[in-house]
């Protein structure tokens, strides 16, 4: 997974099923975290009830960690973004807004000017 190769690879079908039966699949590098091979093992796991679920392996703390700095740094991106459109948003209605009440006023003036 993180070798970005297949955990179970073979030449034959009857080679991959005898890996995966086996619970062979390449060794990790060495530069990968231990909280990331143990959590890779635990999925790995050939009986499924064995394995983490989806909430267990996001409870993980060396996940969570990450996961939340990733949300913040998404959550602030989008906050930036969000407040950098409104304000140019705000600012270009606001612009629009006073366009058309000078409008307003200057045809006020004409229709007055006519009513004369």
């Amino acid at each position: 997974m993180v070798t970005l190769r297949h955990a179970f690879d073979a030449n034959s079908m009857k080679g991959l099923v005898l890996k995966i039966l086996r619970g062979s699949y390449p060794q990790i590098p060495a530069h990968y975290s231990q909280d990331l091979k143990d959590l890779l093992a635990d999925m790995l796991i050939k009986d499924p009830d064995r394995r983490p679920s989806m909430r267990k392996i996001l409870e993980k703390g060396f996940l969570s960690r990450r996961i939340s700095k990733l949300l913040t740094a998404t959550i602030a991106k989008n906050e930036f973004s969000n407040t950098f459109i409104n304000r140019h948003l705000n600012i270009s209605e606001s612009k629009e807004e006073e366009k058309d009440q000078c409008n307003d006023i200057s045809n006020e003036g004409v229709s007055q000017e006519s009513n004369q």
